[in-house]
């Protein structure tokens, strides 16, 4: 079977180096090229049984869905440092996508569902795991934040950068969660197949809810601070109203999917959507592209569309359980 690799671009680079006449005697070489090296050492690790913690396509590209459907899995926690997302509803229900364990500040995200098999994670005298994971989610040092920086094995670019902070509402006297994403663009034609083994589609399409009220009062600090690179895509999350008849925050969620209160609960959306509006209640909830909250304890549904990938919602979800409000 065919294994769809991360750095399929750079084999094809190795192969056609392979062709120059100025490498036709690769030992007269003091040292391998890049491209070479780093081809070999792939090749060498899918010899070795470790294909999977090279991310397939189906991890990087978003769903293909009919308009107005969303991607809806869930992600389960268990002894608060393990995680695992699995898709919920839709031909691949209950198809298992990722796992992860948190181990200090750093979260390891796997290819396989019993991953850390033999690891305790809250045993901080044991090494961190050191195989079996296809990407990392580190923690960035900060004062005031909570940001962290998802990287794939072995590359030193961030696929997506996540920033948690807290905004205060003075009417109800009280912090509410900001989350700001700064991601790569939306470089993938939703259009084309993620991938021929492993088909997102959504069959059935589900009706938006009306957009949010316009009631809320804020004091200071709602969003900013995350910085964009070129090619990168900002999104925020839209900040709860106030309702003066039940004296309190509330949130609508797609499809009414979140049931339970919780700091965590979140839904986001471009930025740019958001700045646009005379009041960010005016953008409509199909507008969104992720959300993510809980249903009850261990159990947290993460819906989303293009141009989120799964692999950047989940790292965007469990960097939510490093962040207290």
């Amino acid at each position: 079977a065919a294994v769809l690799l991360r750095r399929s671009n750079s084999v094809d680079s190795a192969k056609n180096l392979s062709f120059d006449a100025s490498l036709a005697d690769i030992s007269l070489c003091n040292e391998i090229p890049a491209e070479l090296a780093r081809s070999f050492d792939d090749f060498d690790s899918l010899e070795g049984g470790h294909a999977r913690e090279f991310i397939p396509e189906e991890c990087l590209t978003p769903p293909v869905l009919d308009e107005g459907d969303w991607l809806q899995c869930v992600v389960t926690r268990e002894d608060k440092l393990k995680f695992r997302f699995y898709v919920e509803i839709g031909p691949n229900e209950g198809r298992f996508v990722l796992s992860a364990v948190q181990y200090g500040q750093t979260f390891y995200i796997s290819q396989y569902e019993s991953f850390p098999s033999d690891f305790d994670p809250t045993d901080l005298d044991m090494d961190a795991p050191d195989q079996k994971f296809c990407a990392v989610l580190k923690k960035v040092e900060s004062k005031d934040t909570c940001e962290y920086e998802l990287f794939a094995l072995r590359e030193d670019t961030p696929m997506v950068r996540v920033r948690h902070s807290s905004a205060h509402f003075e009417e109800p006297g009280t912090d509410i969660r900001t989350v700001e994403v700064a991601m790569r663009g939306e470089a993938v034609d939703a259009g084309t197949p993620a991938s021929p083994k492993f088909n997102w589609d959504i069959a059935h399409p589900l009706s938006s809810p009306k957009s949010l009220g316009r009631h809320r009062s804020i004091s200071s600090g709602s969003h900013g601070g995350l910085r964009t690179e070129e090619g990168e895509l900002l999104l925020k999350n839209q900040l709860p109203s106030w309702n003066p008849e039940s004296e309190c925050l509330v949130m609508k969620f797609w499809n009414n999917r979140i049931r339970a209160s919780s700091s965590k609960n979140y839904a986001l959306y471009k930025g740019a959507d958001l700045d646009a509006a005379e009041d960010e209640h005016d953008v409509d909830l199909s507008d969104a592209v992720l959300q993510f909250g809980k249903v009850e304890s261990g159990y947290y549904v993460l819906d989303f569309k293009a141009p989120m990938s799964p692999l950047n919602a989940f790292a965007i979800a469990l960097s939510g359980f490093a962040y207290k409000v």
